[in-house]
């Protein structure tokens, strides 16, 4: 509840903005600031459960993004799993309601192999790339390895 004097003078100096819950724009700003909590919840996940000598080398962003996109799909899925196959009695019952926890909580926690999976193979794939620390790349191969190839 705002008080007149509040909404007297902010009427002039800023337009009115409805950021409810049913409104477009409150639901974006909902699921984008959710979504980056998220990837950055997930990315200290990965963080802590590193080494302090591997937590330089190997990307956290990349399957922490990943994991995200892929627990939301599978929320999606799960979720249109249930309304077509399942019946409403089904899902009242206690050990089908545990059955169905156990088999959501093991597609996330793959979800968050699969990105900490992605982190490794692209630290893999930057290692391979870049040259080791103090040595630089030369164009032409030495001239011990030249003899040896011919």
């Amino acid at each position: 509840m705002r008080s007149p004097w509040i909404r007297t003078v902010g009427a002039g100096v800023v337009p009115e903005l409805h950021f409810g819950p049913s409104s477009g724009l409150g639901t974006s700003i909902r699921f984008l600031v959710g979504g980056a909590l998220l990837v950055v919840m997930h990315a200290g996940l990965y963080w802590i459960g590193l080494p302090k000598q591997a937590r330089r080398r190997l990307p956290l962003w990349p399957g922490a993004l990943l994991a995200v996109l892929l627990e939301v799909a599978l929320g999606f899925g799960y979720g249109f799993y249930l309304s077509r196959v399942g019946t409403e009695s089904a899902y009242q019952a206690s050990l089908s309601i545990v059955a169905v926890t156990m088999v959501t909580l093991w597609l996330l926690s793959a979800a968050l192999l699969v990105g900490a999976g992605l982190n490794r193979q692209l630290a893999r794939s930057r290692s391979r790339s870049s040259p080791p620390k103090g040595t630089a790349r030369s164009a032409e191969a030495p001239a011990s390895s030249r003899a040896s190839l011919a």
